[in-house]
Order: structure tokens, then C-alpha cells, then sequence
């Protein structure tokens, strides 16, 4: 993986986003040139409109995750996603009075998007997945196995196990077991060519005898990246798994904490953003106040209290998405899917994530920063832990109204989400910087416009 200002990025995923703009632009000056339009100086920005509308909608549809872009189905996704480009070029040339030969720009994008198709052919045969072998065949090799199979972007696959034991468990069943103890690890790199595999992750939970450093050096330096599970997690998966974790290497490494120019960065950014996002939607807010009100009893607005920033407690300010009673009953319990609790109002609020937008006051206060874990409330916050390992963790940076755990994965509403989502504010905590925070803020967009992911 390629690490930029402290955050993983994937070399294949940046290689297919260059190498399709790259065509993409190309084609599109073709296409301009063959219906008559002279090379000029002037051609750069019907191509740039053309470059940026087509990316942008590939991007939308979510067709940069590897995985997606590797599946036979993403043809008819991408076709929709050229449409809907085309559309917005033919838009943006009209508003910008763009003066061309007669179908020069119908030819740009005729062009492009049969260079996104050629492309995306030559990528799918290709097909550049990275296989694994992952050296132990216990709890932290399953959830290893598990969470590279559930991995949306498709990097990795894991292509067989390296020991003797066996599952404890049957609810999942093992994939091959490539090679065992008894078998000796003198031969663990030729089970590693025959198996494809370009990395060796170890994850054995426990060194029964002596670890086989020899046979892993002799990977190493045979070219094959020998990593421990709680590294390559990191790196590959962008999280930081709590079952692999161990506070002597959080207390050695890089991270958890940003610096003054850093802290100084972010406080920039999250005061333009949030008055940015408060000037954007006032004329919504006047009119969604009013819609809450007339929707059900009960105040506009609800404050709640939450736990920030080293453990400090704050109120959150949010439109009111529930019944003004919806715990006299129940007490504090998490979001359903489904709620009953939520008002008919307050549910299309919540899929919009319009709800969230009054916390804006939070940041300029300085309780909270546009980007950074979900702020949870003391009653919840005490029970998780009691019962998850380095939960604490999250209280290094402050709460934000989006975060990298909110766009990794789905709402949660149990212990075991509340410890997968820890896993991605643990690397965000470790490793965000205002190149992360850009990189959130950008994603959140698409998410909110597609309504992904609510309660």
C-alpha cells in the first residue's frame, strides 16, 4: 500500500483511476478533433469538462472499489454512469455557451466512455488481486479470513492457511490448508509460489513451539512481505483490528497525534466547513424546523449529552427525529433498523442525514470537529469499556458529525458493531490528517446523496 500524509492508500486503485483518465482524456480530444474541432489551447476545457464529469459519475457510482470494478455487473452500472455524465456534459456546455463544430462534444463523450469500457475489460481479465497466505488457523486467522472476504474494495483474497490446527469453530468453513506442522515450514515458500500468494500475514494465536523465523526470513528476503495481522490490517484494511492489538506496539509507533500545525489545520477546516454547510442549508433548516414542529409534539430541537474529547461531557444539538417520549419506557437503547420510535418525518431526516446538520453549533463551539468518531452517550460509552479493549482510544481526538467509521460501515447497534467500528476510529485516530478529514468529507457527500447507510 502507498501511504500519503499518513493514510493508506491503494496502488491499485490510484493505477486504475490514472490509467482510466488518462484514456478517458485522450479519447475525448480524439473525439473533439475528429468532428472538426482544431487542437488548440481552447480544446482543454470541453476535455477537462469531459475528464472531470465522467470520473466524478464513476466515482458516484462507486466504481473505484476494486471489488465492484471486477464484478461483471459493473458494465450496466457503468453505463448509467456514463449517461448520467453525458447529461452533465451537455449541461455544463450549454450553460458555459462552449462554441463547437456540431456534435464535437457528443463525440468527446462517444469517445471517453468507450476508452472507460476498453479499460475496464483489459482491468477486469487482469483481474489484480492480491493473494494472502496466512500463517495459523485460530480465532485471529478466522477473523482475519472473515474480514478480507467482507472487504468492499477487493484487494486481497486469502488463499490458504499455513499450520496444523483447525477451526474451533463450523459456523464458517475453512478455506485450504496449504500446509502443516508436520510437514515442516522448509517448504512454506514453495507452497507460496504454487499458491500465487504475494504476502505472508501472521496471525496464529498462539506460538505453540518456536515461531518459524527462519522459513518466514527466507520469504522476506525472496521478495515475498512477511506482516503480522495487526499491520496488515492497517495498511490493507485501513482498520486497526482490537483482537491483535497490544499497547506496547501502540506505545512505540507512529500516530495519536497531529501536531500543533496539524491541530491548527483542522481547526481551520472544520470552522469553514461547518460555516460553509450552515450558510449552504439555512433556507432548509427554517423550513425543516418548521416541518418537525408540525409533525409530531414536542420541541424542534433535542439535546443530549455525550461524551468528547478525553473523556469531557457536552450536549449535541440535533432536529428531533423520535417521539418526545420515545424512552420514559425503555431507557437509553441503541437505533433499530426500522425503529418504532422514529417519526415519520424524522426517518426521511435520518436517511438524508439532515438531522446531523444542527451539530454544526457543536463544532464552533469546539466540542466537536467536523471529522472524527460518532459521539456516543455516557450510558453507552461505560458498558463498552467494560466489555471492548482499547475503546477508551477514541476519546484522543474529538467526536465529529462524520468520520471515517461512518463511511467504512453500516450504522451499529450492538456490542460486537460498536467493536468494528472502533477498529476505523482506532486508524483514524492513529493516522488522520486534514488529507483524511478531505478524503472523509468528500465520501460523506456521496453518501448522504445516495442515503446510505441510515437508522
Amino acid at each position: 500500500m502507498v501511504r500519503i500524509f499518513s493514510h493508506y492508500v491503494s496502488p491499485r486503485q490510484m493505477g486504475l483511476f490514472t490509467l482510466e483518465a488518462a484514456a478517458v482524456a485522450f479519447a475525448a480530444g480524439a473525439g473533439l478533433h475528429a468532428a472538426g474541432a482544431p487542437l488548440a489551447a481552447s480544446l482543454a476545457v470541453p476535455i477537462a469538462c469531459v475528464l472531470a464529469a465522467i470520473l466524478g459519475a464513476l466515482y458516484l457510482a462507486d466504481l473505484y472499489d476494486l471489488g465492484l470494478a471486477s464484478e461483471e455487473a459493473s458494465g450496466a452500472r457503468a453505463l448509467v454512469a456514463l449517461g448520467a455524465a453525458a447529461a452533465a456534459c451537455g449541461l455544463g456546455a450549454f450553460a458555459a455557451e462552449l462554441t463547437l463544430p456540431p456534435g464535437a462534444l457528443l463525440a468527446a463523450v462517444g469517445a471517453a466512455a468507450g476508452a472507460v469500457f476498453l479499460v475496464r475489460t483489459a482491468w477486469q481479465e487482469a483481474r489484480p488481486v492480491r493473494r494472502i497466505l496466512i500463517l495459523g488457523t485460530g480465532a485471529r486467522a478466522r477473523e482475519l479470513a472473515l474480514a478480507v472476504a467482507r472487504d468492499a474494495s477487493g484487494e486481497f483474497e486469502v488463499a490458504g492457511f499455513l499450520d496444523d490446527a483447525q477451526w474451533t469453530s463450523s459456523a464458517e468453513p475453512p478455506l485450504p490448508l496449504l500446509l502443516a506442522t508436520s510437514d515442516g515450514y522448509e517448504a512454506m515458500g514453495d507452497v507460496v509460489r504454487r499458491a500465487g500468494a504475494s504476502l505472508v500475514v501472521v496471525a496464529a494465536d498462539e506460538r505453540r513451539g518456536a515461531m518459524p523465523l527462519e522459513a518466514l526470513l527466507r520469504c522476506r528476503t525472496s521478495g515475498t512481505p512477511v506482516l503480522d495481522v495487526a499491520t496488515f490490517s492497517e495498511r490493507a484494511l485501513r482498520r486497526l483490528p482490537v483482537h491483535a492489538l497490544h499497547p506496547s506496539a501502540l506505545t512505540f509507533q507512529d500516530g495519536f497525534t497531529r501536531g500543533a500545525v496539524g491541530e491548527l489545520a483542522k481547526r481551520a477546516l472544520d470552522v469553514v466547513a461547518s460555516l460553509t454547510l450552515l450558510v449552504l442549508a439555512a433556507p432548509l433548516l427554517v423550513v425543516v424546523a418548521a416541518l418537525v414542529k408540525l409533525d409530531s409534539p414536542g420541541p424542534v430541537f433535542y439535546g443530549q449529552e455525550r461524551v468528547g474529547k478525553g473523556g469531557r461531557r457536552y450536549r449535541v444539538v440535533k432536529f428531533r427525529t423520535m417521539r418526545h417520549d420515545a424512552e420514559r419506557g425503555s431507557g437509553p437503547v441503541w437505533a433499530r433498523a426500522g425503529d418504532s420510535r422514529v417519526t415519520r418525518l424524522g426517518r426521511f431526516l435520518r436517511m438524508c442525514r439532515i438531522d446531523e446538520i444542527p451539530q454544526v453549533w457543536c463544532v464552533l463551539r469546539g466540542d466537536m470537529s467536523f471529522v472524527g468518531p460518532r459521539p456516543e452517550r455516557p450510558f453507552f460509552v461505560e458498558q463498552l469499556k467494560a466489555q471492548i479493549p482499547f475503546y477508551e482510544l477514541r476519546e484522543v481526538v474529538k467526536p465529529g458529525i462524520t468520520g471515517w467509521a461512518q463511511i467504512r460501515y453500516a450504522y451499529g447497534a450492538s456490542v460486537d458493531d460498536a467493536r468494528a467500528k472502533l477498529e476505523y476510529d482506532l486508524y483514524y485516530a492513529k493516522n488522520g490528517t486534514l488529507f483524511l478529514d478531505l478524503v472523509v468529507i468528500f465520501h460523506t457527500a456521496k453518501t448522504v446523496l445516495f442515503g446510505r447507510g441510515a437508522r
